[in-house]
This record gives structure tokens, C-alpha cells and sequence, in this order.
């Protein structure tokens, strides 16, 4: 009876420790997938950006307006 007593409390342990990494997992993803939509938003120039966008629209034979419109939307 006793080993089963210490065996549930060490799987008890073990689910603690391995919820409290997961938490630390999430807060570590969300922190580096901020960051990274961060520094790509900043190092792409907008003129290239508008650029892409006026060459996809010419593709696909549609009009293009200002990103401005776009980004006040979006």
C-alpha cells in the first residue's frame, strides 16, 4: 500500500512539472512568434511590399488600390 501511495505521488510530482513546462512552452512560443512578426513587419520596406502586392493584382487582372485602404482595414 505504501509504495503505491509514493508511486501516485511521484506521477502527481511528474504531472506538475511537466504542465508547468508546457506553460513555459506557450509563454516562450507566443514571446518569439510576437517577436518574429515584429522584426519582419519592420524590415520589410513598404515599397516593396506595395510593389508585390500591385504585380499580384496585375496578375490576376484586378485593380489595385493604395495600401493605406488595405491597412486601414486589415
Amino acid at each position: 500500500m505504501m509504495m503505491m501511495v509514493m508511486w501516485t505521488c511521484q506521477i502527481s510530482q511528474l504531472m506538475d512539472r511537466f504542465e508547468q513546462q508546457f506553460e513555459n512552452l506557450d509563454v516562450q512560443s507566443q514571446v518569439m512568434e510576437d517577436t518574429m512578426c515584429a522584426s519582419s513587419t519592420l524590415t520589410t520596406p513598404q515599397n516593396q511590399v506595395d510593389a508585390l502586392m500591385q504585380e499580384v493584382a496585375d496578375e490576376a487582372g484586378s485593380v489595385q488600390h493604395s495600401s493605406s485602404v488595405c491597412l486601414s482595414v486589415c
